[in-house]
């Protein structure tokens, strides 16, 4: 009897904002949980409507802009929630980019 290797599936998601399909892992999730909490989603895990951007500054900037991610997430969402959300974004994205410097 033929034993069949275990073939692995890699998620692919779109960016809200640009709209480039990319691997679940190489995208920022953007999550409103149950009690509608807008929050960013690092390990992807968070239960509630989601929403996922390119870890750079100019997707953030044109979901923001364009209202992409209030659209995806269903919901109304502060300035100040956008501020607090860009604060988060830019410093998981320098902090990816540093890991990326010393891995590669």
């Amino acid at each position: 009897m033929a034993v069949r290797k275990a073939t692995t599936h890699e998620a692919w998601r779109s960016c809200i904002a640009c709209r480039r399909q990319a691997p679940k892992p190489a995208l920022v999730r953007i999550v409103c949980d149950a009690e509608h909490t807008v929050r960013i989603d690092p390990g992807g895990r968070v239960a509630g409507r989601g929403a996922y951007l390119c870890k750079c500054s100019e997707c953030f900037a044109n979901a923001r802009r364009k209202r992409r991610l209030e659209q995806a997430l269903r919901l109304s969402i502060a300035d100040n929630v956008y501020e607090r959300l860009g604060r988060e974004f830019s410093d998981l994205c320098c902090l990816n980019m540093e890991e990326d410097r010393i891995d590669g």
